[in-house]
């Protein structure tokens, strides 16, 4: 990977990360041209997976989703998990940010949901866009650990294969002191949705900064629905249940 592309995916990320949407209400979700800000009370302890899915007639493009942003409480359980689709032929990338409150290794887990076990090329970068791991072409369901990384915000940066085809892909992400959560990429209707689970070990108030069109001038999607589950995890599989809160439909409502 070039370091003009490993820039490119470390700002974007970064951007995304400290850009601010006015106007934040509890319980309440706001909305610009350029993304929606939600604030959802989990009832419960548990796992839960931010879904992002985007309607019939609304253009394919790049998203981001930031998961309690600038927050360091509470911590993910040791995990972050989070997909999208990845344009294949090298194309855009996908990254995931997660910040890290100690030092210590990262396991990294890629995942070929479309069942082709396509490999990816996966780096990690460090607030400086610096390389601190890779880059490294990873096999899918394959778990790789880096050495101990100090605490800061990290970006990983996942592209495809020169010769691949578009696909639906997720990362698990793996460390003790995790917490923080940028998810984003590429985002159409027919490939698969985005997502970014996380563990919370008590009932909360989590903040989700939905991001598209406006902020990625002449790339970004069109405005994508979210939707919050919690995970069951049952022979292997994740399975959704749960409602859809009226505060997290924007689109379809």
């Amino acid at each position: 990977m070039s370091n003009l592309t490993r820039r490119l995916f470390f700002w974007m990320a970064l951007l995304t990360l400290f850009h601010t949407l006015p106007g934040w209400a509890v319980e309440k979700e706001s909305c610009t041209a350029s993304g929606c800000n939600y604030t959802v009370s989990l009832d419960r302890a548990g796992f839960y997976i931010a879904v992002v899915t985007l309607p019939p007639g609304q253009p394919e493009g790049v998203w981001s989703l930031l998961i309690n942003p600038r927050q360091s409480s509470p911590s993910y359980g040791g995990s972050f998990f989070a997909g999208s689709v990845l344009k294949g032929n090298a194309g855009l990338g996908s990254w995931i940010g997660f910040s890290l409150a100690d030092t210590e290794p990262v396991q990294i887990t890629p995942t070929d949901y479309t069942g082709a076990n396509l490999p990816f090329n996966v780096e990690l970068l460090l607030e400086n866009s610096m390389s601190v791991y890779g880059p490294v072409q990873m096999t899918s369901g394959q778990t790789y650990t880096t050495s101990p990384l100090t605490p800061g915000f990290y970006v990983t940066s996942v592209s495809s294969q020169a010769t691949a085809p578009d696909t639906f892909f997720g990362v698990d992400i793996t460390a003790p002191s995790i917490f923080g959560g940028v998810v984003g990429g590429w985002l159409d209707s027919k490939t698969g949705p985005g997502y970014g689970a996380f563990n919370v070990s008590y009932p909360q108030t989590v903040r989700f900064e939905l991001l598209f069109d406006g902020l990625y001038d002449g790339v970004g999607a069109g405005q994508p629905h979210l939707e919050v589950c919690t995970i069951r995890r049952r022979m292997g599989r994740e399975r959704f249940i749960g409602r859809r809160p009226d505060k997290i439909q924007k689109n379809g409502k």
